[in-house]
């Protein structure tokens, strides 16, 4: 190591070979956990291979026709919900920027936008999906580069 480069072991309160965690012993179980239930479904889905989803069927075969039907309607339940709070949002921050025309017109547009992209065949809707997120993206860091560039 060249001496620019060097580290002062004696004032980090370090020795060199010394590792450090600031991850606490529920973080720690809730990768474990987490790393755990993503080994049962590998091997799930490595057993019994589906086309499409399985996320009723999984459960059906596994546990009970009961339990698939309520994981089912969860799913069903959970984007129904989201796309219209996803809209929602959406007008809500264009409305901030307080254009002269009325909500409406937005939660219009993007509702055939949402609508229009889900009927399309899933090839065309990912050539069209990877752009805008990769568009949200560098939106996204633009913003957080200008505000932290502005500041002292």
């Amino acid at each position: 190591m060249s001496p620019s480069t060097e580290i002062n072991y004696e004032a980090s309160g370090r020795r060199p070979h010394e590792s450090s965690s600031k991850l606490k012993s529920r973080h720690l179980y809730m990768i474990a956990t987490g790393g755990i239930f993503s080994t049962i479904l590998t091997e799930m889905a490595a057993a019994v291979p589906l086309n499409g989803a399985g996320t009723d069927y999984y459960p059906t075969r596994f546990l009970s026709k009961s339990f698939g039907f309520a994981m089912g309607y969860n799913y069903w339940f959970a984007y129904a919900i989201l796309v219209p709070f996803e809209i929602t949002v959406s007008t809500l921050v264009i409305h901030y920027w307080n254009p002269p025309v009325h909500d409406a017109v937005f939660l219009t547009i993007l509702l055939v936008v949402v609508v229009r992209l889900n009927y399309l065949p899933v090839k065309d809707s990912v050539s069209i999906v990877l752009p805008m997120g990769f568009i949200a993206e560098m939106v996204a860091l633009s913003s957080t580069s200008f505000q932290s560039s502005s500041s002292p």
